[in-house]
């Protein structure tokens, strides 16, 4: 019988693999006054990593719809997203039905085996995590009948990782690292972008 799994179990996949290496610890979010005095301890010495996770190889394909034009997105954003990544399943041994991850950028990047300690290593500093996901978000669809929020269906996770130790300090939502740190991600000029494509094609 063919193997099934779902974008959870390669979340819980990762986690699983970032808490067996003997030289990274994994921190799971935080609540209320602990979580505020883990940012005070790992604010300066965070690197940022955006993760999404995603079933296989072909659900990748999905996040284009999640866009109002994702060509404009790739130009804007490809050349500064080498902390953004995907990260996917396939059956790496099919006599054992063994799940591998696999991992790539998000805008088109080639997909390689995990290497959790490199993987790591591309975080960036939280001042151009917090303009990248600003200028992402301002390129992605919102939700019908909501406020213009911005769709986030697939799993998306926010990791900090420690520039000095390597270790993985904090981990949370992309909507609750916006909360964190004041980011508006219900962006006006994204709603009149879809306005204005939307007249185009009736045109």
């Amino acid at each position: 019988m063919a193997t099934k799994w779902w974008e959870k179990t390669v979340e819980y996949l990762f986690v699983a693999e970032a808490t067996r290496s003997e030289k990274l610890s994994f921190l799971a979010p935080l609540d209320g006054a602990e979580e505020r005095a883990s940012d005070a301890i790992f604010s300066s010495d965070n690197r940022w990593l955006l993760i999404e996770f995603k079933r296989d190889l072909n659900s990748i394909n999905d996040e284009r719809k999640k866009f109002v034009r994702f060509a404009d997105a790739k130009a804007a954003l490809s050349s500064r997203s080498a902390h953004h990544h995907l990260i996917f399943g396939h059956i790496h041994d099919n006599q054992t039905s063994t799940l591998a991850l696999d991992t790539a950028t998000y805008f088109g990047g080639k997909a390689t085996p995990l290497d959790l300690k490199a993987f790591l290593c591309s975080g960036v500093e939280i001042t151009e995590f917090r303009e990248y996901i600003t200028t992402f978000t301002s390129f992605k669809r919102s939700a019908k009948g909501s406020d213009g929020g911005v769709v986030w269906d697939s799993l998306a996770a926010v990791v900090g990782v420690s520039s000095s130790s390597g270790q993985i300090t904090r981990c949370m939502s992309l909507d609750n690292f916006a909360l964190e740190h004041n980011l508006e991600l219900n962006i006006k000029r994204h709603i009149e972008q879809e306005r204005e494509f939307s007249k185009g094609l009736s045109l």
